[in-house]
C-alpha cells in the first residue's frame, strides 16, 4: 500500500513532460510577443518598405553647335582635309574581298564629299585640279557599286587609292594651300 500512496503522489512522467514543454511553448512565445512589441530595431528595419528616392531631374545637355563661317578658313581647310585623309586611308583598308560592301561605300562618298569641301574653299586653278580628283574617286564609286569586284580589281583600285593619296597630299596639303584659301 505504501507504494500506491508513493506513486498516486507523484504525476506521471509522461504529463510531466507534456508540462514542461507547454511552459516552454507559452514563454517562447511570449519572449517572442515581447520582442517584437517592444520593437527590436534590426526586425523593424527588415520588414519595413523603404522610401522610394524621389529622382532628381536630370539635367538637360543641349548640343552647341558651332558656326564654320566663325572658324577660320586655315583650321576649316586643314579639318576637310583631314577628314579626307582618314575615310581614304579607310577605304584602302577596305577593300578586300572580306570587307562591308556598305562600308566601302559609305567610306568613298565621304572621300568625294570631302573634296567637294575642299574645292569650294580653294580658287579656280585649284578646283580644276581637285575637280580630276573629284572625277576619279566617282569612276572608282561606280566600280564599288557595281559590286562585282574580285581580288585583281581590287588590287587596281588600292594602287589607284594609293596614287591618288600622294598626288592630293602633294598638291593639296595645306602647306601648298595657305595663300590661297578664299
Amino acid at each position: 500500500m505504501n507504494k500506491h500512496r508513493l506513486h498516486t503522489c507523484l504525476p506521471a512522467g509522461r504529463d510531466l513532460k507534456t508540462q514542461i514543454t507547454q511552459i516552454l511553448i507559452i514563454f517562447t512565445f511570449f519572449c517572442v510577443i515581447f520582442t517584437v512589441l517592444t520593437g527590436c530595431e534590426a526586425m523593424r528595419k527588415k520588414f519595413t518598405r523603404e522610401k522610394k528616392n524621389v529622382a532628381l531631374e536630370q539635367p538637360i545637355y543641349v548640343p552647341v553647335e558651332y558656326n564654320r563661317e566663325t572658324m577660320p578658313k586655315e583650321t576649316t581647310y586643314r579639318n576637310y582635309f583631314l577628314y579626307w585623309q582618314s575615310w581614304h586611308d579607310e577605304l584602302i583598308n577596305h577593300l578586300n574581298i572580306d570587307a562591308n560592301h556598305k562600308k566601302q561605300i559609305e567610306c568613298i562618298e565621304q572621300v568625294i564629299l570631302n573634296l567637294e569641301k575642299m574645292k569650294a574653299m580653294l580658287p579656280e586653278d585649284k578646283q580644276k585640279i581637285v575637280d580630276g580628283f573629284i572625277q576619279q574617286s566617282k569612276d572608282i564609286q561606280q566600280k564599288i557599286l557595281a559590286a562585282n569586284l574580285n581580288e585583281f580589281t581590287l588590287n587596281q583600285l588600292r594602287g589607284t587609292l594609293t596614287q591618288q593619296k600622294m598626288q592630293i597630299m602633294k598638291e593639296l596639303s595645306y602647306p601648298k594651300v595657305k595663300d590661297s584659301l578664299k
